[in-house]
């Protein structure tokens, strides 16, 4: 069949213990090594290209000790490949304890079991190598670029866009998504990470604007730079907040959809839309570049982004518990109904009905 890999090829990622019992055999769907690999291919591709100037670019000033960087490269591509196997692993121990033959004692069958296992950790040690690139490159051959360098400029900056892609390939490369809540997560991460991804690579390419502006362009002030660097560096790794819940390690814990959203708007706000906004707004008047449209984009998402927290917290002030309903919405833990009464002494008890549907039961007592 199409949508599965031929055997030969699909033997290294089921191989099945020798058992006398039958086990289900978990095929890797072609869909998801395409993505895999096209996620592989892209990360090799933008490390070629980085370490292809931090190298040159800086041979007269230390040599060859950049090369080191290619061993770096390959660690993250062996975290992918690694990570990717693990994810394969885990389905099959999933599908395994599905068969009512498995004994119980070989693990834990979850209930929501992950559609992106290992993806936060993936992110996290892709986007920290991308990161100690970026800064390194702008701290040594950074200030010496300009406008004779503009073909080089507009190659860094495409390359430093493909970020986006990695990030994109990796959700298309996700599990069967099974619960409406999985559908709508990784729809929201696809519109509102890959949004601020993309906006957080053009913010970073602020720092070229000197060499483009030409010899009279004035240089931005040291701190303006550092400011510049920490805030697009944090935004890169800042996915990985999104990505963590469709972890195998949230999934073991109920389902709490609440907090990862607001965990993930703080991020974006703190350190994305109101940083942004203001670095823009002071480019666009003390050095008159063209920084309006995405300020505009960032003072939406600082407006919109402050409306969904002031709602979680009047939500949380009038008790509401974080996450029930999202818990509910996945299959997570079951609502309960709370019923109150008032004795004739005047105390009041909490009596636990159970899950919350049309069923009464006899209680004793002034109740």
């Amino acid at each position: 069949m199409l949508q599965y890999l031929p055997t030969p090829v699909a033997e290294l990622f089921n191989r099945e213990k020798t058992d006398e019992k039958d086990t289900p055999i978990v095929m890797v769907p072609l869909r998801k090594l395409i993505h895999c690999s096209l996620a592989v291919l892209l990360i090799i591709l933008q490390a070629a290209c980085l370490d292809y100037y931090l190298i040159t670019l800086n041979r007269e000033t230390y040599g060859l000790a950049f090369l080191a960087w290619i061993v770096a490269d390959c660690f993250v591509v062996g975290t992918f490949v690694f990570t990717d196997y693990l994810a394969v692993q885990y389905v099959k121990r999933q599908a395994a304890l599905q068969d009512p033959g498995t004994d119980s004692s070989e693990g834990t069958l979850l209930r929501h079991m992950s559609i992106l296992p290992y993806g936060w950790a993936r992110w996290l040690i892709y986007s920290f190598v991308l990161v100690a690139k970026i800064v390194t490159a702008f701290k040594t051959f950074g200030p010496s670029l300009s406008d004779e360098h503009i073909g080089e400029i507009n190659l860094m900056e495409f390359t430093i866009g493909g970020t986006a892609g990695v990030f994109m390939l990796m959700l298309e490369g996700t599990e069967k998504l099974t619960t409406n809540a999985q559908k709508h997560y990784v729809r929201w991460m696809q519109n509102y990470v890959l949004l601020e991804i993309i906006d957080c690579v053009e913010f970073l390419t602020l720092l070229f604007a000197v060499a483009e502006g030409g010899p009279y362009a004035e240089p931005f002030p040291e701190t303006l730079q550092n400011i510049i660097l920490t805030f697009a560096c944090i935004n890169l790794m800042a996915p990985a907040v999104a990505l963590y819940r469709l972890s195998s390690r949230h999934n073991r814990h109920a389902e709490t959809r609440n907090r990862f959203f607001l965990s993930q708007t703080l991020v974006g706000t703190l350190f994305g839309n109101l940083p942004y906004f203001v670095v823009r707004v002071y480019l666009w008047d003390s050095f008159s570049l063209v920084t309006g449209l995405f300020a505009m984009k960032n003072l939406i998402g600082i407006v919109k982004d402050t409306k969904e927290l002031v709602a979680y917290v009047q939500d949380v002030a009038r008790g509401r518990l974080d996450g029930s309903e999202e818990s509910v919405a996945d299959g997570g833990s079951k609502q309960v109904r709370v019923t109150t009464c008032r004795t004739k002494i005047g105390k009041t008890e909490a009596i636990v009905i159970g899950p919350t549907r049309k069923r009464r039961r006899k209680r004793k007592g002034p109740c």
